[in-house]
């Protein structure tokens, strides 16, 4: 599926599959010395963005607060997989 159609899905798993696919793509190119993908790039935003909105109202945080919190549990999640 193209980054367009995951989002008009309205489905919370498409904007994390567009977050994980651009964010491991722009990665992969910059390990290799290249320029982020702008496509990548604004799309990873933008899914990053609605998904954020959406846990924020859920969570009654803000965006900002609401993205430290996100990436606060991703990374002890992390943490107990490498232990």
């Amino acid at each position: 599926m193209e980054y367009k159609e995951l989002l008009k899905s309205n489905n919370l798993l498409d904007l994390v599959k567009i977050i994980k696919t651009s964010y491991l793509r722009n990665k992969k190119r910059l390990d290799n010395n290249k320029k982020v993908g702008e496509k990548d790039q604004n799309y990873f935003e933008l899914a990053e963005k609605y998904l954020y909105t959406e846990f924020s109202i859920v969570l009654n945080l803000t965006y900002n607060d609401t993205k430290k919190y996100i990436i606060n549990e991703i990374s002890k999640l992390d943490n107990k997989i490498k232990t």
